[in-house]
């Protein structure tokens, strides 16, 4: 490196005067990396070395893909970098699942640029986002929101069974009364009570993402309040 880019350069190696470049990487939570062109460690951040149990030591002039004995040896992330500087593409939240040694199965997402310089040198400016409790959360509310949607289906369908129970006890009450007023009106509250288990199935909750069809629902109300 020339004493030109050694100076103006604000990602090169802290060791080379670059103090700055420490400062202001460190200063970043996220795991964030700066590579050569051979994929090689220039530089990086306090919480890459922390989350993935590795150090500035044994990992600085180090192949990406040999840090770790292997760990970042990713297919899929392979691909990617690759095609960074031949192909001057851009990652961005490329989502990986991979088991670390030290941090377990972790799931990031990755971002990846090129950065050019002026003397026609080029590095890669790496960042991985840990999204994996976020994913965790994720999966807990979908589950928590499949048991509700399976309670409140079972709720409905109990209370219809005993809608229908009720009715058929008013019915049979009519039945029996030798009355006609107390007749019409054990009748009347039976028609009443499976007008409202009629509604109620109109209700009944629909999975998500699925239409409700409210027409319908409209239609059966009108005809109850009607009667």
């Amino acid at each position: 490196m020339d004493t030109h880019e050694r100076v103006f350069d604000p990602l090169g190696d802290p060791k080379d005067g670059h103090l700055l470049t420490r400062a202001i990487i460190d200063t970043i939570r996220e795991p964030l990396i700066v590579l050569d062109e051979d994929l090689r460690i220039i530089v990086a951040s306090g919480s890459f070395y922390k989350k993935f149990g590795l150090t500035h030591e044994n990992t600085q002039g180090k192949h990406f893909y040999d840090l770790g004995d292997g760990q970042w040896n990713i297919p899929a992330l392979r691909t990617l970098l690759e095609e960074v500087l031949p192909k001057n593409t851009t990652v961005e939240e490329y989502e990986i699942e991979h088991h670390f040694p030290v941090a377990g199965m972790r799931t990031l997402l990755v971002n990846a640029r090129e950065i050019r310089y002026e003397n026609h040198r080029r590095k890669i400016l790496l960042s991985l986002l840990d999204i994996t409790d976020q994913r965790t959360l994720e999966s807990e509310r979908e589950d928590l929101l499949t048991q509700k949607d399976l309670l409140l289906k079972e709720m409905r369908h109990r209370i219809a069974n005993s809608l229908q129970l009720i009715a058929s006890i008013l019915l049979l009450k009519a039945e029996s009364v030798e009355s006609k007023e107390g007749r019409a009106h054990f009748e009347d509250a039976h028609e009443r009570i499976l007008s409202i288990a009629t509604i109620q199935q109109q209700l009944d909750p629909v999975g998500r993402g699925e239409d409700i069809h409210v027409a319908k629902y409209l239609t059966a109300l009108c005809r109850w309040v009607c009667y």
